[in-house]
């Protein structure tokens, strides 16, 4: 039930309610377990990297877009000039704060399987950076493809081409930057991964992982489904009770956790982040509404 008060014209105080009556759905589109125990490797440090252009002095703009991945996802930005030269791109980030970005070299991309082929391969050496093409482009496809070669243990990605369309009036980033920050919020402290069983015959995909430090779990969701949207039911790990949701749609324009940075000037975000908070059951089971194609994130405290 929504109930809307204010005065009226005299000042004297009003309301009106309207009740919106949900049937549930006879099955939910997937039930998800999240086990309690980590297994494997935690996320490398300075995970996302980027193959850009080094024409001159960063803009401000740019650097608060770098900045952002940084300060979320709890390590540098592996930064490799196009040019391959160090010395133009050290001049190039010299503004930013200390730790924001690593310089490398150029690195061979063919010892990387293609995401589709992760699962059949077996873990990569240590240390290996995988460089993808200029194809990842949505901001659904980025996290999935992020999410899929951390997990399968790489010290990291690095994307080709830029995060900013120069060209937009008013200025935009590619929708890529919003699935990189959505991966940043989820990585965090370099979380542990945590094994989840997934059951469902949609296009649905989950990951989960535990922040070592806080215990704090970070669970990610993507709803691959062109049309179909449903409920997942989530059973949280012992200890957990309560979620905070932040959504990431493939709607224009793109926003996460409510915000977009269409006609973002300075390079932060423009509107008001929210989060939806989830409350389990006495089972420990909460309910999660995902829209069609759409990926969401929830963040779990210990109580």
């Amino acid at each position: 039930t929504y109930t809307l008060s204010g005065p009226a014209p005299s000042g004297a105080p009003i309301s009106a309610s309207v009740t919106v009556e949900v049937t549930p759905a006879e099955a939910p589109l997937a039930r998800l377990r999240i086990a309690d125990q980590p297994a494997g490797a935690r996320i490398a440090p300075g995970f996302l990297g980027l193959v850009l252009q080094t024409p001159g002095p960063l803009a401000a703009r740019e650097g608060q877009l770098l900045r952002n991945l940084q300060n979320y996802g709890g390590g540098p930005l592996s930064i490799r000039p196009a040019d391959g030269r160090i010395a133009p791109a050290r001049k190039m980030f010299a503004g930013l704060p200390p730790g924001t970005v690593t310089l490398e070299t150029a690195r061979a991309a063919a010892d990387c399987p293609g995401a589709e082929q992760l699962a059949r391969v077996p873990p990569p050496p240590p240390g290996l950076r995988c460089t993808l093409a200029q194809g990842t482009d949505s901001a659904i496809g980025t996290v999935d493809t992020l999410l899929q070669y951390a997990q399968w243990g790489a010290a990291g990605v690095t994307l080709q081409g830029g995060i900013t369309d120069a060209a937009a009036t008013p200025p935009t980033v590619a929708p890529r930057y919003y699935g990189m920050l959505f991966f940043a919020h989820f990585a965090g402290a370099q979380g542990q991964w945590l094994p989840v069983q997934l059951d469902s015959s949609a296009q649905i995909k989950a990951w989960a992982v535990r922040d070592t430090r806080s215990q704090t779990v970070r669970v990610a969701l993507i709803n691959h489904e062109a049309s179909t949207s449903g409920t997942v039911a989530v059973q949280l790990p012992p200890g957990m009770r309560e979620a905070v949701v932040t959504r990431l749609a493939s709607t224009d324009p793109l926003r996460l956790a409510g915000q977009t940075f269409d006609g973002s000037r300075d390079g932060r975000p423009v509107g008001t982040a929210y989060g939806e908070i989830l409350e389990a059951d006495g089972d420990g089971q909460l309910q999660l509404a995902m829209g069609a194609h759409s990926a969401a994130l929830l963040t779990l405290t210990p109580q």
